[in-house]
């Protein structure tokens, strides 16, 4: 299988994609590469700079820091949260283009879309679950409460800052000690002294394996947060946008506010500990129930004919793809692995 990961490489989108790219890759082959083209999150343009923030080897994974329009991909995979129909055109010229929780204008053209993350886009993707994330096992059975050992992860990046208004609204108002506070401090942070007492977490590798270490967890809308819940967790989220928080509505999670702690709301939640029970039951389904039926011919083929399409004739051969049935999954890698696995072949 030959996959190209397009991740989102853009300052202020953080780093989960590129994340999520590199913690791919090895199930996708050695055929397999991440571009790193358009890159604005790291300081310097070198693929140095970028990968050996997050603990990775430039030289032990495959990289392509340009695009090669003649090159032939199995898969283009998109994990870039928006992609317009300009850059969507390009891609589909010679390779079959797959896009992961895609926000943008493309969304509606693609010929084949993964929701990982619960959200609210119109448009119905082919495969649509959290378990296309690679979720940690279940660390804790219980809460516990009151909460004392706290993390607040704000991705790789934080580029609103949001790390250092809520710790000073946590100490402030004396709802936390320093010493019960532990911050993880990103790759691509911006330089800052942070409260005495306060453990400092300092890019660490493999986060989601210790999360369900803590009582409870504070970040905002996306990967780290399902991740948490995943864990057994409980979680507050405090949003950088407008659209952050609404995802977190919709999904029924606790949040404090946009960038300002609404901190009347943070006190009353803290003390609900029946309110994060309920939420560790609904936000995300049993793992027995993760039913590889879903991952059928049925679900792995779009119906196309009810779009307005770019180029039909590149949708039409996607259409008259042979895709495997269920059997052919491979159930050692990650359903998302396997759904690519699938349409590659």
């Amino acid at each position: 299988m030959k996959v190209l990961i397009k991740p989102a490489l853009k300052q202020g989108l953080g780093s989960g994609h590129l994340r999520r790219a590199v913690e791919l890759l090895p199930q996708l082959g050695s055929d397999s590469a991440i571009l790193v083209a358009d890159n604005t999150l790291a300081v310097g343009d070198t693929v140095e700079m970028l990968l050996r923030p997050l603990g990775v080897d430039p030289e032990q994974i495959a990289i392509r820091e340009h695009y090669d329009p003649d090159e032939i991909w199995d898969i283009i995979l998109l994990d870039q949260r928006e992609t317009s129909v300009a850059d969507l055109n390009c891609y589909s010229a010679r390779s079959l283009v797959v896009a992961l929780d895609e926000g943008g204008e493309a969304r509606d053209y693609l010929p084949y879309l993964i929701d990982c993350l619960p959200g609210s886009a119109k448009t119905t993707a082919n495969v649509s679950t959290i378990f296309c994330l690679d979720l940690p096992e279940q660390k804790r059975d219980a809460i516990s409460f009151p909460f004392g050992k706290v993390l607040i992860s704000f991705g790789g990046e934080d580029p609103m800052n949001l790390s250092r208004t809520l710790i000073d609204v946590l100490l402030r108002d004396k709802l936390f000690t320093p010493a019960d506070l532990t911050l993880v401090e990103g790759p691509f942070f911006k330089p800052q002294t942070w409260p005495e007492g306060v453990t400092i977490l300092y890019r660490p590798g493999n986060l989601k394996q210790r999360l369900g270490e803590y009582d409870l967890i504070f970040t905002s809308y996306g990967l780290t947060c399902y991740e948490a819940l995943a864990s057994g967790a409980p979680v507050i989220l405090f949003n950088p946008s407008r659209y952050h928080r609404r995802l977190t509505r919709l999904a029924r999670i606790p949040e404090i506010g946009v960038r300002r702690v609404r901190r009347r709301k943070l006190k009353r939640l803290l003390e609900d500990r029946d309110l994060f029970e309920s939420v560790r039951q609904r936000a995300l389904p049993d793992r027995e129930h993760l039913d590889r039926e879903h991952l059928d011919r049925e679900h792995l083929d779009r119906e196309h004919t009810d779009r307005e399409h770019l180029d039909r004739d590149l949708f039409e051969s996607v259409r008259q793809r042979a895709l495997p049935d269920r059997e052919h999954l491979d159930r050692e890698h990650t359903p998302l692995a396997s759904i690519l696995a699938a349409l590659a072949v």
